[in-house]
Parts: structure tokens; sequence; C-alpha cells
């Protein structure tokens, strides 16, 4: 075995031994590395926003419609099913951080959000994660084409459910890795 092998092989295994970024408890290998089956989802929202125009979402609303749209998410998975009355399903919650900014008059740049993701069984802690201050990302040729509106002042209250649900498909995404 020559040196960059035994390098790339000792790269490897670190990457992977650090790749989990959930905080287990002791009880939670049992649901580990299995098909999660989610039982109920609840988001708190801490809305930091400078002013509050007529047509913008609440806090009470963003939660909400993060709620809805990671159940709706979770509904379309492959690998964690969402059953709201699973006799043995896990619940989530999510407490999330999230910065409304604004660019031109009532028009919105894109929002910056942080928070926590737990995970129960029933009233037991079986980890959880914390996620840093990052932005909503849509991709390719549609996030250039919002990154222009946003640009122009022409994201408003009726595009801030799109990023929501960007943020929702995030939240869902870091649960495959529980």
């Amino acid at each position: 075995m020559n040196i960059k092998a035994a390098l790339l092989a000792v790269a490897v295994t670190l990457l992977a031994g650090c790749a989990s970024t959930f905080q287990y408890s002791s009880g939670s290998e049992e649901y580990r590395n299995k098909p999660l089956v989610i039982s109920s989802v609840k988001v708190e929202v801490r809305l930091d926003s400078a002013k509050q125009p007529k047509g913008y979402l609440t806090e009470a609303e963003i939660a909400e419609t993060v709620r809805a749209d990671m159940i709706r998410l979770l509904q379309e998975h492959d690998a964690i099913t969402y059953a709201e009355n699973a006799a043995d399903g896990l619940s989530t919650t999510v407490k999330l951080n999230y910065f409304r900014k604004f660019s031109y008059g009532d028009a919105i740049a894109k929002p910056e959000f942080s928070g926590s993701i737990y995970v129960d069984h029933g009233s037991k802690r079986l980890g959880s994660r914390s996620f840093a201050k990052a932005t909503t990302k849509f991709g390719g040729f549609t996030d250039a084409m919002v990154n222009a509106e946003v640009a122009v002042g022409k994201w408003d209250h009726e595009d801030e459910p799109r990023d929501l649900e960007v943020i929702a498909s995030v939240l869902v995404s870091d649960l495959e890795d529980f």
C-alpha cells in the first residue's frame, strides 16, 4: 500500500466518523440506522424581523407552514415514514430561528435561519442536532433567478413560502442522518 492510499484511507475513516452531526442519547441505538417512523412534528419559531408589513407571515404562521411542508415531505419520503398515530413512532421538535431580511421597501432578501432538531420517543430524548446560520439555496438556475428577483426587489411576501419549503426540505434531509 502506498502512502497516498494510506492517507486516503485515514481521511475517509475520519470523515465517516465525523459525518453524523446528531448527538445521541443512550437508548437511541434501536431507532438509528433503520427506517424511521415519525408520528409527530412540532415547530417552534423565533422570528427576527425589522418590521412586519401587511401580508407577511407571523411567527405562528411560519411555524405551521414549515410543519405542514415537513409532514408533506416526510409523506413523500422513501426512507422516513410519517404516520400520525404510529404506536412506536418518534416525535421531532424543531426550534427555528428565522431572520427575515428586507431589501428594497417591503421586498425581502433570502432569509437566514438556524436552530435545533430534537428526536424523542415518548418523554425520552433520543438525539439532537444544532444547525448553524444558513440561508436558502434553490439550486442551479432557479437559485440564479431567485437572486435576480431579490436584487431588483421583486421577492416578497408571496415568495416567502418558497423559502420556508426549502428550510423544511433541509430539516427533513437532516432527519435522514438520524
